[in-house]
């Protein structure tokens, strides 16, 4: 039996800060879908992010070639919100094939590419503090004061 991929997003509004939990069968469609949600409700976007990816997500149905539409739908994305800051994003991921996966996601991401946020990966949310302080950490750990925003999938 194939499980879903979920996406659960979960949103603290004083900390403008959002949740991604990514785990399970991941396929290009989620984030297709997850495009879609964002294009809808345009206020999430401009908030900074974490996205954590679990240990045991299954990346494999995501190939290089789904890297390439995914960029231009989140690019385009992105430039539709005109952000007047930067915003912050995080991807946590100690998932092996994740991490390849992403490093070819996040290539030539930075700043000043258009799109208005800063990346980092990392392997653990403790190494977020390149971008985060400890209290947003903290709170991102126990989800204190979020709620949730959606979720994609099963």
């Amino acid at each position: 039996m194939e499980i879903q991929m979920p996406i659960h997003a979960h949103i603290n509004e004083d900390l403008g800060l959002r949740v991604h939990n990514i785990f399970g069968f991941v396929t290009p469609d989620e984030f297709v879908e997850l495009a879609r949600f964002h294009r809808a409700h345009p206020q999430w976007v401009k908030t900074d992010l974490i996205s954590i990816v679990d240990v045991d997500a299954d990346v494999s149905s995501i190939k290089p070639q789904h890297l390439a539409a995914l960029r231009g739908d989140f690019r385009q994305l992105h430039e539709e919100a005109n952000f007047v800051l930067i915003r912050r994003h995080v991807w946590v991921c100690p998932n092996v094939a994740g991490w390849r996966l992403l490093e070819d996601w996040l290539d030539a991401r930075h700043s000043h590419d258009g799109q208005g946020t800063e990346v980092c990966l990392v392997a653990s949310l403790a190494s977020a503090d390149c971008l985060f302080d400890q209290a947003e950490i903290d709170a991102v750990t126990n989800l204190q004061g979020f709620r949730e925003l959606m979720h994609i999938g099963a």
